[in-house]
């Protein structure tokens, strides 16, 4: 279709296609088109290309006609076009129809974060060839309207699939799903996408058509705020690399589960679907269904092949993520496993050390007592003496925890606690006893007080700001009085009257600041202007 915007007066009316659409037919030709007006035309318009070099002829090619008023959308007009109610209806004839493109259809919808996802704007047109003698019918991707709105995440990506299945009746091939996929993704690249979305944003303009309300409406749909967002192409791209990071993530798992030796597979690959639907989603992940059941890979116990092929599951080493997620390893205790295997360091260092210092329990132990328990050594030291220098006593022949605390122990030995950092297991908004127990007693979080860290990483503190839980609470920041720090940081504390300077909530709070600590001494006129503010 010419990128030029036509006038509509080259179109003759054929009928009206609900409120917002109407089927016309060129003047000089015999071309049909859909002429459309809605919220959603700027979306629909600028992303309608990156649909077209993902499915090529199965999705629409999509222009601009302009009257003296409005711009509206010109779409082409697939003839015998079908609904997949009247397909699934055709199905039930005595020639067979053959549906073909539902993979590729899935594969571009979750790229594409197509949100209006109903089975009913499925389009399906019928093919000029014939398989077997039964008439081919091929999905078409129509109404992007709604598109670039939803991130899908691995679960996600699976209900689409799930959905697509019972709504056609047919079960999606994953190997051509699979392809699908990988070949959409080599055809699209962060630069070539936003110069489309500009290109096509710039042909709107250009034709008087005022981008900004539904570029608005759109944010509403993302539940993004418009507040520094700097542009509609900018967004509309980020949004779109966003989730072809997720889609590279999920094709690079189902690659290995194909790899897999999993019954039933090959004969339903809807079972497949179903399984890893009914698995635990919050405990596991899509990959976690080969290794819990033990599936082979190239006819290998799955976490040989994984150390063979030096394959991070979920970004841990196979030793590590087996203890972490208490699987066997060749029905063996993983760190068995890996001694009879002469498998001794991961990351560099001894293997039984990371695990200690990555603070996952081994069977549901403290690893440093289950070691004791199985005489296992840790960095080549026995573990009883181990223990006795990291932080345990012995106590009626039994070895136990001096600080029972887990976040404490870990702060104190530098230890992370299930292979998370330890700030991943501190509310900093609502654990007040925790925060203050720490910040008095001098524990450091990555080399900072827990007033210092929510500083660095811009978060609250007990629901306040920490240059405030500091001021209230008679704490220093970096060994200095906190307003006296925050003056020489240039720091701005937030409060209900919004962000102010350090003088200023000195003034409305009554607190005096020891100039001493201060890098340069304020002067008059600055001290009158925090006056004055309040």
């Amino acid at each position: 279709m010419n990128e030029d915007v036509i006038n509509i007066d080259q179109f003759a009316e054929i009928k009206w296609l609900g409120r917002t659409a109407k089927l016309v037919k060129k003047i000089s030709g015999n071309e049909h088109f859909i002429i459309k007006l809605g919220s959603e035309l700027l979306t629909e318009y600028i992303i309608a290309p990156l649909y077209k070099k993902m499915l090529h002829d199965s999705a629409p090619d999509i222009g601009l006609v302009k009257d003296s008023n409005y711009t509206r959308l010109l779409v082409k007009y697939y003839p015998d076009f079908l609904t997949l109610d009247e397909f699934n209806k055709a199905k039930e004839s005595e020639v067979r129809p053959v549906l073909k493109g539902l993979e590729e259809y899935a594969a571009a919808i979750i790229i594409g974060m197509e949100e209006d996802t109903n089975i009913d704007n499925i389009g399906i047109v019928k093919s000029k060839n014939v398989e077997g003698g039964n008439e081919i019918y091929n999905v078409v991707k129509i109404d992007h309207g709604r598109s670039g709105v939803t991130t899908r995440t691995e679960n996600g990506i699976l209900n689409i699939v799930q959905s697509l299945q019972r709504g056609s009746k047919q079960v999606l091939d994953m190997h051509k799903f699979k392809k699908a996929i990988d070949t959409m993704i080599q055809v699209l690249n962060e630069e070539e996408i936003y110069d489309m979305f500009v290109n096509r944003i710039n042909m709107l303009k250009d034709s008087g058509f005022n981008v900004e309300p539904q570029f608005d409406h759109y944010l509403e749909l993302c539940k993004i705020s418009n507040t520094g967002i700097h542009d509609a192409a900018t967004t509309y791209t980020e949004n779109i690399l966003k989730q072809l990071k997720i889609v590279k993530k999920f094709t690079s798992d189902l690659g290995l589960i194909l790899k897999a030796d999993i019954s039933k597979l090959e004969k339903d690959s809807g079972w497949l679907f179903n399984q890893l639907q009914s698995f635990d989603r919050k405990k596991y992940s899509m990959v976690d269904f080969i290794f819990q059941n033990q599936c082979q890979i190239d006819g290998m116990d799955p976490f040989k092949w994984a150390l063979d092929n030096n394959y991070c599951i979920n970004g841990k080493n196979p030793i590590e993520y087996a203890v972490h997620k208490n699987f066997l390893i060749d029905k063996m205790n993983p760190i068995i496993w890996a001694q009879q295997n002469n498998i001794t360091e991961i990351h560099g260092i001894d293997l039984v050390l990371s695990i200690v210092k990555s603070g996952y329990e081994i069977e549901g132990k403290d690893a440093v007592l289950w070691c004791i328990d199985n005489k296992v050594k840790i960095n080549g030291q026995e573990s009883s003496e181990f223990a006795l220098a990291n932080g345990y006593i012995m106590v009626d022949k039994s070895y136990v925890k001096i600080e029972n605390d887990v976040i404490k122990h870990a702060l104190k030995h530098g230890y992370k606690i299930k292979g998370q950092d330890i700030s991943e297991h501190i509310d900093f908004e609502r654990d007040t006893d925790i925060i203050h127990d720490l910040q008095k007693n001098g524990f450091k979080i990555s080399g900072k007080s827990p007033v210092e860290f929510c500083i660095a990483k811009g978060m609250h503190i007990c629901r306040t700001d920490p240059v405030d839980f500091a001021v209230q609470n008679n704490y220093q920041i970096e060994g200095k009085n906190p307003l006296a720090w925050a003056i020489n940081n240039n720091y701005q504390i937030a409060t209900i009257f919004g962000h102010i300077s350090p003088m200023e909530y000195a003034v409305r709070n009554k607190v005096q600041i020891p100039l001493e600590q201060l890098g340069c001494v304020p002067d008059d006129a600055q001290l009158k202007t925090g006056i004055q503010e309040k």
